[in-house]
C-alpha cells in the first residue's frame, strides 16, 4: 500500500516514517493484520501488510489516514503549517496484493 500526501507536499520530516511505523503497527493490531515493513519519505509512506482476504484495503487505508491525520497535527504541530488545507493525506492511495511473493522480492 502506498499512501501519499495531499498534492506530494513534503510534510513528513525525519522522524515522521519512524512514528508512522509504529502507528501503522497499532493499527494494524486492532485490525487483525501484520505489518511487514513500512518506509517513508517526506511525501509519501509504503507499507507492506499481511492482511486476510476478509479486510478490504479500503478499511486499512481509511483506518490508518484517518488516525494518523489527526494523530500527526496533535504530536507533530511544527509540520500541521506544510498540510494543504489542513490535510495531511491525498484521497487516493495504491494498493496491491502481492499474493505467495517474500518481502525481499517485493522490496
Amino acid at each position: 500500500m502506498v499512501r501519499v500526501t495531499q498534492h506530494r507536499c513534503c510534510v513528513l520530516d525525519d522522524a515522521a516514517p519512524d512514528w508512522l511505523r509504529h502507528h501503522v503497527t497499532k493499527i494494524c493490531r486492532t485490525l487483525d493484520c501484520t505489518p511487514l515493513a513500512c518506509v517513508g519519505t517526506a511525501d509519501h509512506i509504503h507499507a507492506l501488510v499481511n492482511a486476510m482476504p476478509k479486510l478490504s484495503a479500503s478499511v486499512l487505508v481509511n483506518s490508518l489516514k484517518g488516525t494518523s491525520n489527526s494523530l500527526l497535527r496533535r504530536k507533530r504541530p511544527h509540520t500541521a503549517d506544510d498540510y494543504w488545507n489542513n490535510v495531511s493525506w491525498s484521497p487516493s492511495y495504491f494498493a496491491a496484493n502481492t499474493g505467495e511473493a517474500t518481502r525481499e522480492i517485493v522490496e
